[in-house]
C-alpha cells in the first residue's frame, strides 16, 4: 500500500456493516469469489508522486492513470538520479517534474540525465526516449496518459512507432509552486500544491523531503541483525498476527525502530519469527469494527498476490482497535538507496542497464496490479 496500486482496492461485498465509506463500485468476478472493484474517493501517498487530480477539491474517482503518473515520476528519477523533490537543488530545480518539463520546452531533454553516468556507458537516444516516456506518463490530464499495458509493451520493445508528441508545458500548471520566507536570517522553502483538497497550502520541511521516510538511519548506533539467507525460501501464506507479537516485533512501537512517518500512519522495522525482516505499518485511522473486518478480508485477498517484483505480505492485525499491515522489508533493497544514498557515499552511479531493467520490472509489477491478478 504505497504510491502504486492506490487506484483500485478489491473489497469483499459485505452488506449492512454500518460504515459509510463513500466508495463508488462496480462488480467483477475473480475465480470463485465475487468482489467489487472500488475506485477510492480519496488517496494517500507521497508528495512528488501523487497525481495532480488527487489535490483537487472536486476530484473525480482516482483511476489506474493515477498510478501511471507516479510511475512516470519514478522514470524521471531513475534517468536523472534525482529525487522527485530535492531541497538541496536551486529553487528552479527543486521539483523534478517541473524542471524536466521546462527542459522539454527548451528542447534540452538530455540536461536532465544523471551526470554521474560515465560517457559511453549509456545510449543518448535511449535516455531521451525514457525522459519522453516519463513526461507522457505525467501529463496533467489523466485521459492523456498512456495505460500501463502500453508502457510495458513500449519498454519491452514491442512498440515500433515514434512516441506521441509532447505538448508545450507553458500552459500546464506547475505540479508544485514554491514560496520562500525568511525568519532570523534563515530561509525556509515551503511548497503548495497548485490545487489542494481544501484550497490550502501544503507545507513540507527539509526533513519531509530529504529521504527521512525512505529508510532507517544508516549511522544510528542501533545494533543491526544479519538477515539469514535461505537457499530454498518458502512462501508462507499471510496470517492474522496477534497484537502481542506485533508489540514484540516493534519493541512496543519504539522510536528506535521507526523507519517511516507517512500521511496515513507510521512504519516500524523488526523481525517476524526471528527470520523475516519486516516492516509493520501502523495505520493512523480511527475505524469502526466493520471497517476493521473489511480491512482483514482485504488483506487476506491481497495475500494471493504473487509477483517477483512485489514485496511479500506476511500478515495483519486488527486487535486493540488497530489496523496493522506486516510485509517484507529491506532498506538496502530500496531504489532510493541505490540511486541517492550511494551518491552521498561517492559510490559509482547505478549502471544504465540496471536502471532500464528496474523500470521494466516496476512496470511489470504495476501492470500485474492493474490487470493480471
Amino acid at each position: 500500500l504505497g504510491d502504486f496500486g492506490l487506484a483500485r482496492w478489491l473489497e469483499h461485498d459485505v452488506a449492512g456493516d454500518g460504515c459509510e465509506l463513500g466508495f463508488s463500485t462496480r462488480s467483477t468476478s475473480v475465480g470463485n469469489h465475487q468482489f467489487r472493484l472500488t475506485d477510492t474517493s480519496k488517496i494517500g501517498g507521497t508528495i512528488g508522486y501523487l497525481p495532480p487530480e488527487s489535490f483537487q477539491r472536486q476530484q473525480k474517482a482516482v483511476t489506474a492513470k493515477s498510478d501511471v503518473f507516479s510511475f512516470g515520476v519514478v522514470v524521471l528519477e531513475v534517468v536523472s538520479g534525482r529525487r522527485a523533490v530535492d531541497l538541496s537543488c536551486p529553487d528552479d530545480r527543486i521539483i523534478l517534474l517541473d524542471w524536466v518539463r521546462r527542459l522539454s520546452d527548451q528542447g534540452n531533454y538530455l540536461h536532465a540525465g544523471d551526470g554521474r553516468l560515465p560517457d559511453g556507458s549509456y545510449s543518448l537516444s535511449e535516455m531521451r526516449w525514457l525522459i519522453h516516456l516519463g513526461l507522457l506518463c505525467t501529463l496533467h490530464d489523466p485521459n492523456s496518459r498512456p495505460t500501463m499495458k502500453w508502457v510495458m509493451e513500449t519498454l519491452s520493445g514491442n512498440y515500433s512507432r515514434e512516441l506521441p508528441v509532447l505538448p508545450s508545458f507553458h500552459s500546464h500548471p506547475h505540479y508544485i509552486s514554491l514560496s520562500s520566507s525568511a525568519t532570523n536570517s534563515t530561509t525556509t522553502t515551503t511548497f503548495s500544491g497548485y490545487v489542494t483538497a481544501s484550497n490550502a497550502t501544503l507545507f513540507l520541511t527539509a526533513d519531509d523531503i530529504r529521504g527521512g521516510s525512505s529508510g532507517s538511519d544508516e549511522n544510528s548506533g542501533a545494533e543491526r541483525r544479519q538477515q539469514p539467507v535461505e537457499l530454498f525460501p518458502t512462501v508462507d501464506m499471510p496470517r492474522e498476527i496477534p497484537f502481542k507479537e506485533i508489540v514484540a516485533i516493534t519493541n512496543d512501537f519504539s522510536e528506535a525502530q521507526m523507519v517511516a512517518e507517512m500521511d496515513f500512519g507510521t512504519g516500524y522495522q523488526g523481525y517476524l519469527e526471528e527470520r523475516f525482516h519486516v516492516l509493520v505499518k501502523r495505520l493512523g485511522m480511527k475505524t469502526c469494527p466493520a471497517l476493521r473486518l473489511r480491512f482483514a478480508d482485504e488483506l487476506r485477498n491481497l495475500g494471493r498476490l504473487r509477483h517477483r517484483h512485489l514485496v511479500q505480505l506476511r500478515g495483519w492485525c486488527t486487535e486493540q482497535g488497530e489496523m496493522l499491515v506486516v510485509h517484507d522489508y529491506s532498506s538496502s533493497g530500496l531504489l532510493s538507496h541505490h540511486l541517492f544514498q550511494f551518491h552521498q557515499h561517492r559510490v559509482p552511479a547505478l549502471p544504465w542497464r540496471h536502471r532500464y531493467a528496474i523500470l521494466r520490472s516496476l512496470a511489470s509489477a504495476v501492470l500485474y496490479l492493474h490487470e493480471e491478478w
